[in-house]
């Protein structure tokens, strides 16, 4: 089954930091819920949750600033 989920946010802040932050893959300091990320290639990682799941995230479309699409699959 296929399911799909759109999530627009508006955060008060420097671009520039959010977006830095949101697409650093190496870096997840800021989720809690994850013990790794493993980079699998330029447009894909993987999620490793501290509840045993995990998340392969393929990158489809990477617009500095403006859009960040993916696939989750899990």
């Amino acid at each position: 089954m296929k399911r799909q989920s759109n999530y627009t946010v508006e955060i008060s802040c420097n671009i520039k930091k959010i977006w830095d932050i949101v697409v650093n893959c190496a870096d997840t300091n800021w989720r809690s819920d994850l013990i790794k990320t493993e980079i699998l290639s330029e447009t894909s990682f993987k999620e490793y949750f501290k509840n045993g799941g995990e998340t392969i995230f393929t990158i489809t479309e990477k617009t500095p600033y403006t859009r960040y699409h993916f696939n989750m699959e899990n």
